[in-house]
């Protein structure tokens, strides 16, 4: 079993809070573009787990820098909220990448399911690695499957903007290399290798949430019925 500490940053000195604060609050915000554009063309549910994970990240690395780790909640409590608003936002896409849109309440449901057992797995044990990375890999596999399936079956390729799929894969990669060297607390001053994960994975998100060229097409033709009005 892979486990985390928690969060293990000693600061001396206010400049080292304020600086920690503001590296890992701002690397947040790349995400902007893809809250109030792509996840706004998603369902409600997409952009509230989209806005909570944003806030809740900022507000748990607020805390990391306070000298008594404690705003509201402890340091604690609010880095099993932000895991589980990071994996239900990796499962979302992944469930969106599953391209199961003409498909809505079976949709809702495996996003609704997966967030109920994200909030279990949390809450059994927010520090071990396994309980944050299993759920996204099983969505990763079943959204696999869907795609293998429907190929040997019909003959169907993924309708993907494999432009799309480049980038935002290609950034995503840089983004996993610093989470990984940012999983050790002491080797990470001020977690700035954690800031890098964020920075790179929000801008990540704005090209993978383009991908599946249905719903592209789809949300094209809303907006386009909507300005004929």
């Amino acid at each position: 079993f892979l486990q985390l500490s928690m969060a293990i940053v000693k600061l001396q000195t206010n400049t080292e809070r304020i600086i920690l604060f503001l590296v890992t609050g701002l690397s947040n915000l790349p995400v902007l573009p893809t809250l109030t554009w792509r996840l706004s063309q998603q369902s409600y549910f997409h952009s509230f787990v989209g806005w909570f994970t944003m806030f809740i990240s900022i507000f748990y690395h607020c805390t990391e820098a306070l000298p008594k780790q404690r705003w509201i909640l402890h340091e604690g409590n609010w880095h099993r909220l932000d895991n589980v608003g990071s994996i239900t936002s990796f499962t979302l896409l992944m469930i969106y990448l599953m391209d199961i849109s003409h498909y809505p309440k079976l949709r809702a449901f495996f996003e609704l399911t997966q967030f109920g057992i994200t909030l279990l797995i949390q809450e059994r044990d927010p520090w071990n690695l396994n309980n944050t990375l299993v759920p996204i890999l099983f969505w990763t596999v079943v959204c696999f499957l869907k795609h293998i399936t429907t190929y040997f079956i019909y003959g169907d390729s993924p309708n993907y903007n494999w432009r799309n799929f480049k980038i935002g894969l290609g950034i995503m990669l840089i983004a996993v290399v610093f989470f990984a060297k940012g999983l050790d607390d002491r080797n990470d001053y001020l977690r700035l290798y954690h800031s890098l994960w964020h920075f790179f994975v929000t801008i990540s998100s704005y090209w993978l949430w383009q991908i599946v060229e249905t719903e592209n097409k789809h949300k094209l033709k809303s907006t386009e019925r909507t300005k004929g009005l």
